[in-house]
């Protein structure tokens, strides 16, 4: 009896686990479907479109547009891009990351090395320091972990756990992410951001 109610649960399990791959592959096929119909969409925008759109709208065309330009390449953003789309592309990539559940704004440092730059000056142009400020401070544990990272690895591994148990106050990378995931979220910066695109509608639609 003991065998056969393991053998049901065992069908059960693997019945459920089968259903659930099916699933997640129809919503990752739905979701690239869903992509490359934006892509489509927005492979040309004119000024006039971008300044008569809501900022949704804006912000969407825009976004798509540029991913399509470079076909969502990396290195051929930097290469093809003009300094408006550059900052604009900055914003889109740390947002991504701070939404990110398994990444933290310390991959944006990893990942995206020419971008760094970026973040403080378009906070400003978009009018919110906190933004900065908050950016600034991550950019500075990084560079102090960078630093650290320079000398013998297991004794920084075991000094930097110790300071987490001892000064656990101490702010780390997710507390950061979390901050700027709540700016991302604002109206305040989406309206920001829309206005921006608005302000230079003519160097995104090349």
């Amino acid at each position: 009896m003991l065998m056969l109610i393991l053998q049901v649960f065992l069908a059960f399990f693997i019945a459920s686990m089968v259903v659930s791959m099916f699933k997640n592959k129809k919503q990752k096929g739905q979701q690239m479907a869903d992509l490359q119909e934006k892509l489509a969409a927005y492979e040309t925008i004119t000024e006039e479109q971008i300044l008569n759109a809501t900022d949704d709208e804006a912000i969407e065309a825009v976004t798509y547009h540029m991913l399509d330009k470079v076909d969502s390449d990396y290195k051929a953003a930097m290469d093809e891009y003009n300094e408006e789309e550059k900052q604009f592309f900055t914003m889109y990539q740390l947002q991504a990351v701070c939404e990110s559940p398994r990444n933290s704004v310390n991959d944006f440092f990893v990942s995206a090395k020419e971008l760094v730059k970026y973040v403080p000056i378009m906070f400003d142009e978009l009018g919110m320091p906190e933004g900065s400020a908050i950016f600034n401070e991550a950019r500075a544990l990084y560079l102090k972990f960078e630093e650290e990272y320079k000398r013998d690895i297991d004794e920084v591994v075991d000094e930097l756990y110790n300071e987490e148990e001892e000064e656990a106050e101490e702010k780390n990378f997710f507390d950061y992410t979390k901050e700027l995931k709540e700016i991302f979220k604002s109206e305040t910066y989406k309206t920001a951001l829309a206005k921006y695109v608005k302000d230079h509608a003519e160097r995104f639609v090349g």
